[in-house]
């Protein structure tokens, strides 16, 4: 649906089909207390909206639990992704916001490509990733606040590649499955702080 303002969608089950939810040109949309599962590109895709707030959803099963692209303002809190092969998958959205989500066993927890603006968790809601091959990657993009995620048999904790502007703080990097995980590839070490 492209152009429509205010939509809310609570407590559905959608399984299978290429998209579970498509979003378009939407201002204010909500996605709550919804399964979904089985998609074979993405359970939501967010394609070019502006404030959508994603709350207390289960993407499961699917190649991508939400995928957004040219997004602003997203909003994604209190989701569980499991066994989708990305959990979340975010490209040239700006001022984004991820909180308190359970990311278990996706091969890629959250992927940002050239993100401007992004919050990925914060004290008191960071983001738990389980069974994970990468937990958080940023590719190109600026200003990526990552704070206070749990990270525990995930490989690749926080990968970076070009991207300017990160700040990495209070992050538990628990191991991997070969027992370690690490904070990698800080593409300019003038533009990153943390601890």
């Amino acid at each position: 649906n492209n152009d429509a303002h205010d939509v809310d969608i609570s407590g559905l089950t959608v399984n299978g089909g290429t998209y579970g939810v498509h979003v378009g040109s939407n201002k204010d949309f909500k996605l709550h207390d919804t399964l979904i599962t089985g998609a074979s590109d993405a359970g939501l895709w967010l394609d070019g909206s502006k404030q959508a707030l994603i709350t207390d959803n289960e993407f499961s099963n699917n190649a991508i639990g939400i995928k957004s692209n040219g997004a602003n303002f997203t909003k994604v809190v209190n989701n569980s992704f499991y066994r989708n092969q990305t959990g979340m998958n975010f490209t040239g959205d700006t001022n984004l916001i991820v909180e308190n989500n359970r990311l278990e066993r996706n091969y890629t927890g959250i992927s940002l490509t050239d993100v401007n603006g992004a919050i990925i968790g914060s004290p008191d809601n960071g983001n738990t990733f389980l069974y994970t091959n990468y937990g958080i990657t940023a590719q190109g993009g600026n200003s990526i606040f990552i704070d206070s995620n749990i990270m525990d048999y995930v490989n690749y904790g926080i990968t970076t590649t070009d991207t300017t502007g990160v700040t990495i703080v209070d992050n538990q990097l628990l191991g991997g499955f070969g027992g370690y995980s690490e904070v990698s590839k800080i593409s300019n070490e003038d533009d990153y702080e943390g601890d």
